[in-house]
C-alpha cells in the first residue's frame, strides 16, 4: 500500500502540478494579452503624442515666423518713429528760426515805417513852407506887376525882378511837385510794408 499511496500521492501531486501549470499558463496568457493590450495602447499613445509633437513643432515654426515678421515690422515702425521724431525736431527748430527771423524782419519794417513817417512829417512841413513861399512870391509878383503897370522909369528893373520872381516860383513849384511825388512814394512804401 505504500506504493499505491505513493502513486496516488504522485498522481495527486501531478494533477496539482498540472492544475498549477494550467492556472499559471492561463495567468501568463492573460498577462500577455493584457501586456499586448497595454503595449498597443502605449504604442497608440506614442503615435498620437508624436503626431501632436509634430503638429506643435509646425505651430511653433509658424509662430516663430510670425514673431520674426512682427519683430521686423516693429523694427521698421521704430525706425519710422525715430525718423519722424527727428524730422519733427528739425521742423520745430526751423519754425523757431523762421519765427525769430520774422520778428527781426517785422522790427526792421517797423523801424522803416517809423523812419518813413518821420520823413513824411518833414516833407509835410517843407510842403507847408513851400506853399507859404509860393503864396508870398505870388503876392510879390502881383505887387511887382502893379508897380510895373504904375511905373514907367524902372520898367526894365521891374521886368528883370518879375522874371526872377517867376523863375523862383517855378523852381519852388517844381520842388513842391517833387515833394508831392516823394510823399506818394513814401505812402506806397508804407502801404507795401
Amino acid at each position: 500500500m505504500k506504493g499505491k499511496t505513493g502513486i496516488v500521492v504522485l498522481v495527486v501531486l501531478c494533477i496539482a502540478l498540472g492544475v498549477g501549470l494550467l492556472i499559471r499558463h492561463t495567468k501568463a496568457v492573460d498577462e500577455r494579452t493584457k501586456a499586448e493590450a497595454k503595449i498597443m495602447q502605449l504604442s497608440n499613445q506614442w503615435v498620437k503624442t508624436e503626431t501632436d509633437l509634430n503638429e506643435q513643432r509646425k505651430v511653433n515654426l509658424e509662430l516663430e515666423k510670425t514673431l520674426e515678421t512682427k519683430a521686423t515690422e516693429a523694427n521698421g515702425l521704430s525706425n519710422r518713429l525715430e525718423n519722424v521724431t527727428t524730422t519733427l525736431s528739425r521742423t520745430e527748430q526751423e519754425a523757431r528760426a523762421a519765427a525769430e527771423q520774422a520778428k527781426g524782419e517785422i522790427a526792421k519794417r517797423d523801424a522803416k515805417i517809423a523812419e518813413l513817417e518821420g520823413q513824411n512829417d518833414d516833407l509835410t512841413t517843407k510842403m507847408t513852407d513851400l506853399n507859404s513861399s509860393i503864396a508870398n512870391l505870388e503876392t510879390q509878383i502881383a505887387d511887382t506887376q502893379k508897380k510895373l503897370s504904375a511905373s514907367e522909369g524902372d520898367r526894365e528893373f521891374l521886368l528883370k525882378e518879375l522874371k526872377r520872381l517867376q523863375a523862383e516860383k517855378a523852381e519852388l513849384e517844381r520842388k513842391f511837385n517833387d515833394l508831392a511825388v516823394l510823399r506818394d512814394q513814401v505812402r506806397k512804401l508804407r502801404d507795401e510794408l
